[in-house]
């Protein structure tokens, strides 16, 4: 029989500092918290230690910043505290609007910029909120702040570039083709259907970029302020031909266009300087990424 897990606050209570002298591999190679990528350190200090049930070690600080907002060990996943009532899940809701209203009330200038990271850094902390709210109505309402969020950065980006600082973008290489063949193939355009495919083609590669740039390496291109903008206009387009049957080849075209549209002019064509390297032959992969995925869907049916 498993042992029931403890409430969010007698888990809190419960963490105690551990010596990293006796974690194993620590005569080696000085341990460290995956959060921070900072040193452990031994009992009283600031980054101290402590263990998670799963047996997962992280420094304290961190750790306790990670459980206000995700019921999960960072490391394996592993559920650690029993679920949140509805009016705790409502307090964590209402703190993570807060901090995103703050930083969206902020006026930068260039000599006091927002630094991109920090936003994206704001996103990880909502999308860490969607995971620990179980309530849909409040799911679905953290859902429209995220987007919010990713559409306000790209929209003061356009008009504040100097105002935004942004990160470091890590070259991309396209990389994904389709066969002559397939351009006549004809399927059917389903909204739902798109966007699982788009999901996985680029959300997929923004939070994984995401993740390293936390970390201190380059973003990838998908997080980008003008991917919302990009994003915006493919769910436009698909909007128009759902229930239609088309070819791969005309949707092609029909996006294609669409990108190349308002604020989006230029990138499909490569003829945009203000963009990092990479960015184009990104969302040329995504596209052919989409209509590979609804081709096997639909030769599989």
């Amino acid at each position: 029989m498993s042992t029931p897990l403890p409430s969010h606050q007698a888990l809190l209570s419960g963490l105690r500092p551990i010596s990293v002298a006796n974690l194993p591999g620590s005569s080696t190679i000085k341990p460290t918290c995956i959060i921070c990528f900072n040193n452990l350190a031994d009992y009283g200090a600031s980054e101290r230690a402590v263990r998670l049930q799963c047996t997962h070690v992280f420094g304290e600080r961190c750790i306790r910043n990670w459980l206000e907002e995700n019921d999960t060990c960072p490391t394996c996943r592993a559920k650690v505290y029993a679920g949140r009532s509805e009016n705790h899940q409502r307090q964590l809701l209402n703190s993570l609007v807060a901090q995103m209203g703050l930083l969206m009330q902020h006026t930068p200038t260039p000599e006091s910029p927002i630094i991109d990271l920090d936003v994206l850094k704001l996103f990880t902390r909502l999308a860490g909120g969607r995971v620990a709210i179980t309530s849909e109505p409040l799911r679905a309402e953290l859902k429209i702040k995220m987007s919010l969020l990713l559409q306000w950065r790209e929209q003061f980006w356009a008009h504040n570039p100097l105002c935004l600082r942004l990160p470091e973008f890590a070259p991309y290489t396209r990389t994904e083709t389709l066969r002559l063949e397939d351009f006549d193939v004809q399927i059917e355009v389903h909204e739902d259907q798109f966007f699982r495919h788009f999901a996985l083609a680029a959300y997929a590669e923004f939070m994984r970029g995401l993740a390293w740039s936390l970390r201190g390496l380059p973003l990838h291109v998908a997080g980008h302020p003008l991917a919302t903008g990009m994003e915006s206009a493919i769910r436009a387009q698909i909007r128009q031909d759902r229930g239609h049957t088309v070819t791969v080849s005309s949707l092609l075209i029909r996006l294609r266009h669409k990108l190349e549209s308002g604020r989006t002019r230029g990138v499909m064509t490569g003829e945009r300087e203000d963009l990092p390297r990479g960015f184009q032959p990104f969302w040329e992969d995504v596209l052919v990424r989409v209509m590979r995925g609804l081709i096997d869907q639909q030769r599989a049916h």
